[in-house]
């Protein structure tokens, strides 16, 4: 085996060719102690705080700038073994480019307001108690410290790697927000670790090397959660460099390959119960092959010392969780294994295999829950064609937590090419591709041994088996069919991966920063808020924060804000019985919650009723008293409910299924949106309750979208579907028809509605799909009433970056536009209105209506040519 020799590795009597080589130099002297920077500051942060813990003391911050200033020393130390005397200029280096990864994610994690559930649940709560004071290593918390049941037990039994980071940064930094400001640089440093060790131990080309680096990185669960407080993708990014840096360790004998995989086989273990499972079957699959090609006599001493500082360094990063709650609960892996055990894994047993093989290959999509997730999967609904993808499938990467296909829309195709490159590799070189299989296997195995890995962020390690198998293809002197499959493989992940974080990314950014500036003008108005805020606790501190005055109350005094959460709704009466016109009714009350501005009730019909075989809501309506009898259908529907006030509506509670039986209506009644609705989004999903026509139960019903200022139709369509999408360009009054085709009665069901904050203007010039000569093009769009600010942006098509991209009072501009490298070249136009009262700013998403192309009028496009 080919070993390394470096001043920052123990020598070896084999070849020096990778010494010699450039691509090894700078593996060696820059990219693994870059990688090394971002993770020592990680993980000894969280190290210093779990040994002030240990000892009695508490987190103060001071461990975040004890981890720099040891890592500072550390890295001084190797780069003078490495660079000799001229080590204090790449020393400088170095840390610049680390603080270029911190700091970003410190501040724009930081400006990024976390609403995912589990993170207001019990992530943010989590970092609170340790900061304040909460001792794991000493004792549990109590139900007066954490009320909510479901948040404590998770805050004591799960490992706080996380959140020992999380909160020696919030005490630091005094801002929330900011204690989820990890997982970019673990991101960075996974990218960088695979990156070295391919140059090092293979003859992978740079570009080749580089791209699977990139690749590897940007695995969908990291991308979708460093502006969270999950923990999933710090685990695929720890799990990549484990990977990446055993394999340094096995192919070169390098030491620094040991040590990468110790502390990144710490931080794994002392994230998430799921870790230490992981961390074993990967070491394990290692040590039985140091063990076969002979070489554990001369490696079984570092081993052994290696064993020993994770074991140490996994009790005191994960806050002694392994230990306390043996102690404590009688089983290491409490609260989901032992005499203690609760039942808080949500999701209903399942063939994983078969599991695995439907989410691999249906479209990416969101469920309500994980019961229906498992009908999704037994059903194969969603099945699709490889490599095709739909704005549905993107809108879904909003959220961090997709539970069928999250690997994103196009890995299903990524998974074809790989088991045809492994046939490929197959047919012209068994024994290499029985090393293929062999290698990956234990990676495989990782991922099944999780009876939900169907879910990616329960198993997100599975994102990198087709990538070690392009590596090793690609390092064994590939043919030509290897080399293209692997090529369109890497591609294919690539633009996945890009897909996935364009879809997150932006919009995760644009929610947060109208959330904030709702809540802000919540705190403007200088009033106490009477606020529940169970299950969120953690609200208290990001409220207090904003400037918000507020008081906690009891849960049937108070409504908490939209997206912090709802105050839960006691229901004290929910039944159906069927309708004399058909269908039924059912009647939900609830006690009623001081302080808010009305209730908003829905009905759900499980999928595939709705749109791209999601549910369907069939029924919205408004109150303002703690009941309601709404129309239903004759099968069962879930009822929802939720509070509203100021900001908007809350997180909904659902209750039943409940079934009223009894015959269908002879006409639809429209049900979503109600009669008077404001709507506020340019998407609109109008449903409808069933009736019976002259078809029979699969009846055909004719829509009618109409200008309610006019009477024009704008939208005239039969379908037989319970529902119709549009999406609105503009704002104003509506009216919504429907009635069944060929049921003998001309009755039908109709709602007036207002849209407002969705006006888009349209592109009139230039016409769309014309080809224009190098020059300046002028734009022209329709004004939008009431607008005295527009903002345009010209790219080129594919490309997110804007080329040209202004904001302008009038209704025209003109670019300069050129044939780029002297080929013909296409570029897309959009344009976008200022909705709000006091103009909007550039740079901003506040305020701006939709975008020409998200609102229906589409893009221009057009194409130069020399």
């Amino acid at each position: 085996m080919d070993r390394l020799r470096h001043p920052a590795v123990v020598p070896s009597t084999d070849t020096d060719v990778d010494r010699r080589s450039t691509r090894s130099r700078i593996a060696s002297a820059w990219l693994l102690p870059l990688a090394s920077t971002l993770l020592s500051i990680v993980l000894l942060t969280g190290l210093i705080g779990g040994v002030a813990l240990l000892v009695g003391s508490r987190i103060t911050g001071i461990e975040v700038v004890l981890a720099v200033a040891a890592t500072g020393v550390g890295l001084a130390f190797w780069l003078s073994r490495i660079h000799g005397r001229r080590w204090p200029l790449p020393w400088v280096l170095i840390i610049a480019a680390a603080a270029s990864v911190i700091l970003p994610n410190l501040i724009l994690g930081g400006r990024v307001l976390d609403d995912t559930w589990d993170g207001q649940w019990y992530h943010q709560e989590a970092v609170i108690q340790l900061a304040g004071g909460w001792n794991p290593f000493h004792a549990d918390l109590s139900s007066a410290e954490v009320p909510h049941d479901g948040a404590r037990i998770r805050i004591n039994g799960y490992p706080k790697a996380t959140w020992l980071w999380g909160a020696s940064l919030y005490q630091l930094t005094h801002r929330i927000e900011r204690a989820k400001a990890f997982s970019l640089p673990l991101l960075a440093a996974a990218g960088l670790v695979v990156l070295a060790c391919l140059l090092i131990v293979t003859s992978i080309r740079p570009a080749a090397a580089v791209v699977i680096a990139l690749v590897a990185a940007a695995n969908p669960v990291a991308v979708t959660q460093f502006l969270n407080a999950f923990q999933d993708g710090a685990l695929a990014s720890l799990l990549t460099v484990l990977v990446a840096s055993l394999a340094f360790w096995l192919r070169a004998g390098s030491r620094v390959g040991l040590a990468l995989a110790t502390a990144s086989a710490v931080g794994a273990a002392s994230i998430k119960l799921t870790g230490p499972v992981y961390v074993v079957i990967i070491v394990t699959a290692a040590m039985a092959w140091l063990w076969w090609s002979g070489r554990w006599r001369d490696q079984r001493r570092a081993l052994g010392f290696a064993l020993v500082l994770a074991a140490a360094g996994t009790l005191i990063l994960s806050g002694g969780a392994y230990a306390t709650n043996t102690a404590r609960h009688g089983h290491p892996f409490y609260p989901v294994l032992g005499p203690d055990r609760v039942d808080i894994v949500e999701t209903v047993p399942h063939n994983r295999f078969q599991g695995l093989a439907a989410s691999l290959f249906l479209r990416s999509q969101l469920t309500s829950d994980d019961y229906e997730s498992v009908a999704v999967l037994r059903n194969w609904r969603g099945l699709k064609v490889p490599f095709t993808v739909d704005r549905d499938e993107l809108e879904a990467f909003f959220y961090p937590y997709v539970r069928i296909g999250g690997w994103g829309p196009l890995f299903g195709g990524v998974v074809l090419l790989t088991i045809g490159l492994v046939a490929a590799v197959s047919i012209r070189r068994p024994r290499r591709a029985a090393v293929i299989i062999v290698a990956s296997g234990p990676l495989l195995l990782s991922v099944l041994v999780n009876p939900y890995c169907w879910k990616l962020r329960y198993a997100p390690q599975s994102w990198l088996v087709p990538l070690v198998i392009v590596a090793m293809t690609l390092a064994a002197r590939p043919t030509r069919l290897e080399k293209t499959l692997s090529g369109a493989l890497l591609a294919a992940a690539g633009v996945n991966a890009l897909l996935v974080g364009w879809a997150h990314v932006p919009a995760v950014i644009d929610h947060s920063g109208t959330l904030k500036e709702r809540l802000l003008d919540l705190g403007r108005r200088r009033q106490t808020l009477e606020l529940s805020l169970q299950p969120f606790r953690s609200n208290r501190v990001r409220l207090a924060e904003l400037g918000i005055a507020f008081t906690e109350v009891d849960d049937r005094r108070a409504s908490l804000p939209v997206y912090l959460g709802t105050s839960p709704l006691e229901i004290i009466r929910l039944d159906a019985e069927p309708a004399p016109a058909g269908g039924g009714l059912a009647r939900v009350a609830w006690r009623p919650t001081p302080a808010v501005d009305g209730y908003l009730v829905e009905a759900i019909v499980a999928a595939p009723a709705g749109p791209g075989g999601s549910v369907l809501t069939v029924v919205r309506r408004r109150t303002d008293v703690p009941e309601i009898e709404i129309p239903i259908p004759a099968g069962p529907v879930t009822i929802a409910v939720s509070n509203c006030n100021a900001i908007g509506c809350g997180v909904a509670d659902f209750h039943g299924p409940v079934a009223a039986g009894g015959a269908e209506r002879r006409r639809p009644v429209l049900g979503s949106p109600y009669d008077g609705e404001i709507v506020r989004r340019p998407r609109v999903v109008f449903s409808w309750l069933p009736a019976i026509g002259a078809q029979g139960p699969k009846a055909s019903y004719r829509f009618r979208l109409s200008d309610g200022s006019t009477g024009l139709t704008v939208l005239e369509q039969e379908t037989e579907n319970l529902w119709i999408e549009h999406r609105f360009a503009e704002d104003g009054s509506w009216s919504a028809r429907v009635s069944a085709v060929g049921s003998g009665s001309d009755e039908a069901s109709e709602v007036r509605f207002r849209t407002e904050g969705v006006a888009s203007p349209r592109l009139t010039r230039p016409e769309s799909g014309t080809t224009r000569t190098p020059g300046r093009v002028e734009l022209v769009w329709e004004a939008v009433p009431g607008v005295a600010t527009y903002e345009y942006f010209v790219a080129v098509t594919g490309r997110s970056t804007a080329l040209v991209r202004e904001v302008t009072p009038a209704t025209h501009a003109a670019v300069q536009l050129e044939a780029l490298d002297g080929r013909p070249t296409d570029y897309s136009v959009i344009v976008r209105a200022c909705l709000a009262a006091e103009g909007c700013r550039t740079g901003s998403e506040i305020g701006w209506g939709p975008w020409s192309h998200e609102a229906g009028h589409g893009d221009v496009k057009l194409k130069v040519v020399p």
